[in-house]
């Protein structure tokens, strides 16, 4: 009976997984023409939106460069609940930062891994696909430094226009669009996430929708899943957009260089990308523009090879400045901790043992339900710091929780492979609570004050960037670590928790048993040793105002000093917003297909 139930399950897993026959969906390019209107390189979160929206009008052709390969090679890119397994493959880059300092220090050579997207879809094919917005007030802070246009209220058209909520609490929502692109769910898989929100409310914090008027509170998390299918930015934009003839989208074409001339005595102008495709060195022109949507590492790796950045780095590898900008400076990331758990003594949470169980299969196979078909995190809470300036309302930290505390064997060879942890690190963990239910509350650091750079490691493109974030380099940013930390505590001592046995689970770190446990000493030393990324690079071609000499991009998003050429992706960030990243950097794409269409 178990064999044919196993099969049965297969069956129907292949069926919903792999059910479609790819002759029927739209296919990447096998022939690309010497020229278009617009040459957009990325097809990540904005790429593809850009893409999509530049080829609604059938008068222009437009070209997509994917350095990666077609998101239809890893059909567990279509399973919300394997986000994980793809974090090892070719459908992500695996960078590793610099030797840090004062942070990844329970790495193997205190370096952080920062896996991201290298597919089509780009991020939005790999992540854990939570949808959070940013904060109103930094997009209105962005509009008070000078970025004309991106101010919170001129941003909500284009965060509905690519929404469809489908949360029927939220169905009359003024902030939140029905009939976008991105389908965006409400997709509970444990009874938890009520649970810490009510716990949060005893705290006198509020329950709301975190993406509507006011970010600051906790609510359940909304995901972009549909029915049990990630809504990535590749289903979602690109896929459909391939059926038009105007649009080519070529996968495994890594772009080399941004081409640029002098046109009379006017401005230096982009005018097509060199790219290496199918093992051939190709060159593509662009009539219109050229539109960067490599990402935060990528972008400004990109245009220092092409000789926008800074002149002395230029000069040191030997690149013929085109531009003197500070490309690759401003280098942020979300940090997140994910070390305080919690037994309970409720069968309401998700044991690795339900996780890889027939059932848990064969649900997700019939209606796309469960543990697989979502993201896996519970609910979240957006909130400021009390170590943060009294006069600034934008939120500083976030919480998160997850039903899952036990590891099996690939999730030790994950904490090796993905995130670099040396072994004593993972042993800390692996097979301790295995059997038992509970659930892990963590946390992000929103607003990092540290700032990195990404540089260039030499003038070839097939070397990877220099990526120095330098990860915790100010001791504010610690110290809202650690408050995370102590309010998950107090969240557990609340009434609702204490209700279902809600129980610490100590933290033996070999690398800090020297210090008193449970002190601040001690989650700091915890904090430096395993904070790790939260895949939320951003900021290294910022947007600013025309006199800013810290921009490289303008709030039209072009590249200063130059024509036709434009950034568009989280890199123009000049803050990070609070909470995930995906959804903002739609927006961006959104944003950024809106002003190019307005020019032409």
């Amino acid at each position: 009976m178990w064999t044919w139930g196993w099969l049965a399950a297969a069956v129907a897993v292949t069926i919903f997984r792999y059910g479609f026959k790819e002759e029927t969906v739209p296919q990447v390019a096998t022939v690309i023409q010497e020229e278009y209107d617009f040459v957009v390189v990325g097809s990540g979160a904005a790429g593809s939106v850009v893409a999509a929206r530049l080829s609604e009008d059938p008068s222009v052709t437009v070209l997509v460069l994917e350095a990666g390969d077609d998101d239809l090679r890893y059909p567990d890119c279509r399973v919300p609940g394997r986000s994980t397994k793809l974090w090892t493959t070719g459908a992500v880059y695996g960078d590793l930062t610099e030797p840090q300092k004062k942070a990844c220090l329970g790495m193997k050579n205190n370096q952080c891994r920062l896996p991201h997207g290298r597919i089509l879809g780009g991020g939005t094919s790999v992540n854990f696909m939570v949808y959070i917005r940013g904060s109103p007030h930094e997009f209105d802070a962005w509009a008070r430094a000078g970025c004309k246009g991106w101010s919170f209220a001129d941003l909500l058209p284009f965060f509905k226009k690519s929404e469809s909520m489908q949360d029927v609490r939220l169905k009359d929502s003024e902030y939140h669009g029905f009939n976008g692109p991105v389908v965006v769910q409400d997709r509970p898989i444990s009874p938890l996430g009520d649970y810490f929100v009510e716990a949060a409310q005893e705290l006198g914090y509020k329950a709301l929708d975190i993406n509507g008027a006011d970010q600051e509170g906790f609510n359940r998390a909304h995901v972009t899943v549909n029915n049990g299918v990630r809504s990535s930015t590749a289903g979602t934009y690109l896929r459909p957009a391939m059926a038009r003839k105007n649009l080519d989208v070529a996968t495994l074409a890594q772009a080399t260089k941004v081409i640029s001339q002098t046109v009379l005595f006017a401005n230096k102008r982009a005018t097509g990308v060199e790219f290496i495709w199918k093992g051939e060195f190709r060159r593509v022109s662009a009539s219109k523009e050229v539109v960067v949507s490599a990402g935060a590492l990528d972008s400004p790796k990109l245009l220092m090879l092409s000789g926008v950045g800074p002149r002395d780095h230029l000069e040191e590898h030997g690149i013929d400045l085109v531009a003197d900008l500070p490309v690759g400076q401003n280098l942020q990331d979300h940090l997140q901790i994910n070390d305080f758990l919690f037994t309970i003594d409720k069968n309401i949470s998700v044991t690795p043992q339900e996780l890889n169980s027939l059932l848990t299969k064969a649900n997700y196979a019939l209606n796309g339900g469960g543990v697989l078909g979502s993201c896996g995190m519970l609910a979240t809470g957006i909130l400021r710091s009390r170590h943060q300036p009294a006069d600034d309302p934008i939120p500083y930290m976030q919480l998160i929780a997850l039903p899952l505390l036990g590891n099996d064997d690939l999730d030790r060879q994950a904490l090796t492979e993905i995130f670099n942890y040396r072994e004593e690190v993972v042993e800390m963990y692996h097979g301790k609570l295995d059997n038992h239910h509970g659930y892990v509350l963590g946390g992000y650091l929103n607003h990092p004050l540290s700032r990195g750079e990404v540089l260039l490691r030499s003038n070839k493109s097939s070397d990877r960037p220099i990526i120095d974030p330098h990860y915790l380099e100010e001791q504010l940013d610690v110290d809202i670590m650690i408050e995370i930390f102590r309010l998950s505590q107090r969240i557990a001592k609340t009434k609702t928790m204490q209700a279902i046995g809600a129980k610490q689970w100590p933290v033996h770190h070999p690398y800090c048993k020297h210090i008193e446990y449970d002190t601040d000493q001690f989650w700091e030393c915890v904090v430096r040793q395993n904070t790790k990324t939260t895949f939320h690079q951003s900021g290294t071609c910022k947007m600013g105002a025309q006199d800013d000499p810290t921009a490289v991009v303008d709030p039209q998003l072009k590249v200063r000093g130059l024509d036709g050429i434009r950034v568009v992706d989280a890199s123009i960030m000049p803050n990070v917003t609070s909470g995930n990243i995906m959804m903002a950097t739609i927006m961006i794409g959104e944003k950024g297909a809106s002003l190019i269409k307005e020019s032409y």
